[in-house]
C-alpha cells in the first residue's frame, strides 16, 4: 500500500517541481531534496521555489490518492550557497548538494511540525521571493528561531496561499 501511495505522490509533486525549474536531487522515502538554480541557473530561484511549494500544497489539498487516502507534506525552503557535485565511488555516484543552506532548509521543514504549518521559509528566501508573490501568498512571521547547528537565530516565515 505504502509504495503505491508513493508511486502516485511522487509524479504529482515532480510535475509541479519540473514546471517551475526545480530539480529533484534525491528521493528519501516520502521526502525529496529539490534545488532551484542548480545545476541550471535561475535568476528567480527563490520565487520559483515558493511558487512550487504553494502549488504542491494546493494540489495535495485536492488530490485523493489510491485507497481513498489524502496526503499532506511539509516543505522547508532556504536560500544560500551550497556545494554541488557527484559524491560516492566509481559505480555509485550520486549528484547532490551539501552545505549550511541545505541543512537550514531541512531544519525549516522539521519546524513545520512544531509550528503546525506546511511551508516555512527563511528571511533570505522571503526577501528574494516576496516582490513576485506577495499578491498571492501571505508571509506570516514566526519569529527568530534557534535552529540546530546554527549559532544565530534564523528569521522564519510561514507561507500561506491566499487562494
Amino acid at each position: 500500500m505504502w509504495l503505491n501511495l508513493l508511486n502516485e505522490y511522487s509524479p504529482l509533486l515532480v510535475e509541479i517541481i519540473n514546471r517551475h525549474g526545480g530539480v529533484v536531487n534525491q528521493f528519501q522515502g516520502d521526502a525529496m531534496l529539490v534545488t532551484f538554480t542548480i545545476p541550471v541557473v535561475d535568476a528567480n530561484h527563490a520565487a520559483d521555489a515558493v511558487q512550487t511549494a504553494v502549488e504542491i500544497q494546493l494540489a495535495l489539498a485536492e488530490h485523493i490518492f489510491c485507497y481513498g487516502e489524502k496526503m499532506v507534506t511539509r516543505i522547508g525552503v532556504n536560500t544560500g550557497n551550497v556545494v554541488a557535485g557527484s559524491v560516492g565511488v566509481n559505480d555509485r555516484l550520486n549528484y547532490t548538494v551539501h552545505g549550511d543552506a541545505v541543512n537550514v532548509a531541512a531544519r525549516l521543514d522539521n519546524l513545520n511540525k512544531e509550528l503546525s504549518s506546511r511551508v516555512t521559509i527563511s528571511e533570505e528566501t522571503k526577501s528574494l521571493a516576496e516582490s513576485k508573490w506577495d499578491s498571492i501568498v501571505d508571509f506570516n512571521a514566526k519569529g527568530e528561531l534557534l535552529i540546530r547547528s546554527k549559532s544565530e537565530a534564523v528569521k522564519v516565515y510561514e507561507v500561506i496561499s491566499k487562494s
